[in-house]
């Protein structure tokens, strides 16, 4: 196996929203499978549109199903390189999305090649926009399903996996107060203090849900706006807070809502949590680092694969993945390619 495909898809701009770029990588990958896999070995089922495209691969049926992402995150400012280039230099590929996540990508794609010439189960699951939302996931998740032994989300894990990770509730939380001259601040709410008083200065009292594998929800409070000019009191006040959860957000709302009869919220992102489930020896003798501190689109394929253990587990470095100047190393897509071949063989089997 070879860093070709990763190299194709690296030099192909796919930033998220785009959904051209994606199904143009999506076709990329139906196209490299073809030319080495036999056409009746092979089912390649589509998305009907276009909104949030998706592709599913697969040889035979069961086995493990790759689930990989095709959009990556803007590229930036301060590339010293080409972020396109897909160059190979000093046992690295270089490039946007050669860690996160066209590497991992690529080396599902071997893994299915593999498994194919050997007459193994094996799909490859090639969704949208993960990067704002995980929408191609959720599209083929609402009308597709598969029952695989294992689902691997190849993101960059150093070939160390993960069973799971928190989810994501973003909550934008506004108090309401009412407008008067800033010389006479007593004839008016100051929408910001309130928001401080009532809401930020409790938030380390906030409920707090615990996981035994993936540990306690977290809160960060990230943006703050109001007020319109110095010499006006505010009437409204908004902050938006980022939370990681375990079960949810539903309790944390309703606290926030019971703070103060001015403090409205309102849900503006809901992910579920990814929760561990049991490998039944098939990742024996690789290493549980414990969760990943990001969202996958693993969490919201779930329901979609059956009792299928979810794991998050990938060639590159973690502290890529984002970056400007990303590159992989490829000693750790060799790496991946040769640990998803034996866990192929390992599920197919029965191991």
């Amino acid at each position: 196996m070879t860093v070709e495909l990763a190299q194709q898809l690296v030099r192909i701009p796919s930033f998220s929203r785009d959904h051209a770029a994606q199904r143009r990588v999506q076709d990329v990958c139906v196209d490299f499978v073809r030319s080495r896999v036999t056409a009746d070995a092979l089912t390649v089922r589509r998305s009907a549109g276009d909104d949030a495209p998706w592709t599913l691969l697969s040889v035979g049926e069961g086995g493990v199903l790759f689930a990989c992402h095709t959009d990556t995150v803007p590229v930036g400012e301060g590339w010293s390189f080409d972020p396109h280039s897909g160059e190979l230099k000093d046992g690295r590929l270089f490039g946007r999305g050669s860690v996160d996540m066209k590497g991992g990508l690529a080396a599902g794609i071997d893994a299915l090649i593999y498994a194919a010439e050997r007459g193994l189960a094996t799909s490859v699951l090639l969704t949208s926009d993960e990067e704002i939302g995980g929408f191609g996931a959720e599209a083929w998740a609402a009308q597709g399903s598969l029952n695989p032994r294992l689902v691997i989300i190849p993101e960059a894990t150093d070939n160390t996996y993960s069973r799971g990770h928190r989810g994501a509730d973003w909550l934008t939380v506004t108090a309401t107060g009412r407008s008067a001259h800033g010389s006479t601040p007593q004839a008016g709410v100051n929408a910001i203090r309130l928001l401080s008083t009532a809401v930020i200065s409790l938030l380390d009292d906030a409920p707090i849900n615990h996981d035994p594998y993936l540990g306690p929800d977290t809160i960060n409070l990230g943006t703050i706006t109001g007020g319109t000019a110095p010499n006006m009191v505010p009437d409204s006040a908004s902050m938006v807070l980022d939370c990681r959860t375990v079960a949810g957000g539903d309790d944390l709302v309703a606290w926030l809502e019971g703070l103060h009869p001015a403090i409205s919220v309102e849900r503006t992102l809901i992910r579920p949590a990814l929760h561990a489930r049991d490998t039944a020896g098939l990742l024996q003798g690789f290493e549980d680092v414990g969760p990943a501190t990001y969202f996958t689109d693993g969490a919201l394929l779930q329901d979609a694969v059956g009792e299928a253990p979810i794991v998050i587990w990938g060639p590159g470095e973690p502290d890529q993945m984002h970056t400007v100047g990303e590159s992989l190393l490829l000693s750790s897509y060799d790496a991946a390619v040769k640990n998803y071949c034996s866990v192929v063989e390992r599920a197919a089997l029965g191991r």
